[in-house]
Order: C-alpha cells, then structure tokens, then sequence
C-alpha cells in the first residue's frame, strides 16, 4: 500500500503541533505570580544563603528565618506577609503568593538541604531544590 505524501504531511503535522504545544511552549506567569518568585529571590533565597554562610546549614523552618531578622516578603495576594502552608500540596484558598519551606537533615542532625515550593494563583509556580552543603 503506496501513501501519497501530500496525505501523510497533515497528519504528520498535526502530530508535531501535539507534541510541541505539550511541552515546547513556556509558561507565562501572571504579574501576581511573577511577583511572588521575585520577592522569594530578593527576600527568603539571600537570607537562606548568608544564614548557610554564618552557620554551615540551612535555616530549619520558615518560621526560624522570620525569627532570626528576615522581613517576611509580602504575598502579592493578599497584601499580608507571606506564609508557609505547611504542605507541597496546592490549595487554591490558602496557596497564592505563599510558600512551603522544607529542610532536609544530611548526616550529624544538620541541615544541609532545603526545598521550596512557591504557589501561584492556579499552581505550583517554581519548585527550589539545593544541592547538600559541601564539608568545609
């Protein structure tokens, strides 16, 4: 059986336009959720960074940097201080503009591992894994 090319092309076509609009297309964020990942690079990441420096591990809760002098970055949502939700998962009442804080222990009860889940309006926005610290 012979297929004539001017027939295969449109599905071929089809097919690619498929593949490509499930995972070639970046995804935009709204202003809300822009500013969201913004005051989590310009707020909560410094602080984690100079508090690994000073201590040789990672802060052990949200809650602990709040603690230690960070300002809370305001969640573009609600106007308020951002929160920590105490879950990965997403909640579409408590989620938006807020994040979840998540300290992984490495070898002698250290912290040398963080997570960070920053929610948007609609989602999971940007989840932030590091690498463990390295022995010094």
């Amino acid at each position: 059986m012979k297929i004539k090319a001017h027939r295969l092309f449109p599905v071929l076509l089809l097919i690619a336009a498929i593949m490509c609009s499930q995972g070639c297309m970046k995804k935009t964020l709204s202003e809300k959720d822009a500013l969201t990942l913004t005051r989590v690079r310009e707020t909560i990441m410094p602080f984690i960074d100079t508090h690994s420096i000073d201590h040789w591990q990672y802060p052990e809760s949200y809650k602990a940097m709040l603690s230690s002098g960070m300002d809370a970055p305001i969640n573009p949502y609600t106007g308020k201080p951002m929160l920590d939700t105490g879950t990965p998962e997403w909640d579409p009442e408590t989620s938006p503009g807020n994040i979840h804080y998540v300290p992984v222990e490495t070898e002698k009860d250290m912290i040398g591992n963080f997570s960070i889940y920053v929610f948007g309006e609609k989602g999971l926005i940007r989840h932030i894994r590091t690498s463990p610290l390295a022995a010094g």
